[in-house]
């Protein structure tokens, strides 16, 4: 396989990922890149900036369970939309980040992990 069809792999693996995250649930980009079982947190957050059209794109968070940068107030909308549980910065309902332990949902993506990753 050369690198453009590795890239091409890769890019498909993270789209189909990112589609199985259910509703009120989010996921780091580090972990999905552990699901695939390739490439890190960088990689999936180009494919996401890149080819991210028409994915929940607030269901991939950074990992400290902030959105992507710029996308806070576009991401709350969605997250209080999916009842996503999120935790507020003492003092400010403006300053929040998704609750993480609710959010990493393996079990539940594991199957979809093994076999999404671009041959190494």
């Amino acid at each position: 396989m050369n690198s453009s069809e590795a890239r091409n792999r890769y890019r498909d693996a993270v789209r189909t990922l990112v589609g199985l995250i259910p509703a009120g649930r989010v996921l780091a980009y580090g972990d999905i890149a552990e699901l695939l079982g390739f490439g890190g947190p960088r990689q999936v957050g180009r494919v996401m900036s890149h080819f991210g059209d028409g994915l929940p794109w607030w269901r991939v968070t950074r990992a400290d369970g902030r959105p992507a940068e710029g996308h806070d107030e576009r991401a709350l909308v969605q997250y209080r939309i999916e009842e996503t549980p999120l935790r507020y910065t003492r003092g400010s309902r403006e300053r929040y980040r998704c609750f993480m332990a609710c959010g990493n949902i393996p079990g539940a993506l594991a199957a979809f992990g093994t076999g999404l990753g671009a041959d190494r």
